[in-house]
């Protein structure tokens, strides 16, 4: 196996274990108490950036149509559990036949952090530094998010990634690499 494909499931595994041990506490206030991971289980954050993995394996790209079909057809499979108003929206648009560029919510009633926590794989993929993949990227968070904050959210998240993956950076001047690259 090569260091890339150590890196990527590292980081999609990482991704999906925190996501199962963090989910019990999402929207918990004051001090958090350990809760057994046997009680613990995957969001729709998990859900979606697996079916991501899905649609670029099938397709050989990243291609937000293809993402868009592939959360259809999770969707309509009940393999997503948990959704946020802003997803829920987007997936209720395409199972009824909206374009994915058109479904969803849009504006402060999309802001949130789903593109952010399913944008993982195009960190391997895309260059967030080249205008074109950085459009494509924007794309990709629209599936469910029509919203600029939450598009800067997952570009962070992509920045980062790729800057500790591809060795052009280190967990302590990780802020001071990726904030020049977002957008205001």
């Amino acid at each position: 196996m090569t260091k890339l494909a150590d890196r990527i499931r590292g980081c999609i595994f990482g991704g999906v274990i925190g996501d199962a041990l963090g989910g019990p506490f999402e929207g918990q206030r004051g001090p958090i108490q350990f809760v057994e991971p046997a009680h613990s289980s995957i969001s729709d954050d998990s859900q979606l950036t697996l079916a991501t993995c899905e649609s670029i394996i099938a397709a050989g790209k990243v291609s937000p149509e293809q993402i868009a079909e592939r959360f259809l057809h999770w969707y309509r499979a009940r393999r997503i559990s948990g959704v946020g108003a802003s997803t829920l929206k987007a997936l209720r648009d395409l199972d009824a036949g909206q374009h994915w560029a058109l479904a969803g919510a849009k504006g402060e009633m999309a802001a949130g952090n789903g593109a952010a926590m399913r944008i993982a794989p195009l960190a391997f993929l895309l260059d967030p530094d080249d205008a074109g993949e950085r459009m494509l990227i924007r794309d990709v968070c629209r599936i469910t998010h029509h919203n600029e904050e939450a598009y800067a959210g997952a570009l962070a998240i992509v920045k980062a990634i790729r800057s500790l993956a591809f060795g052009d950076s280190s967990p302590p001047d990780l802020l001071q690499t990726v904030l020049p690259s977002l957008p205001d």
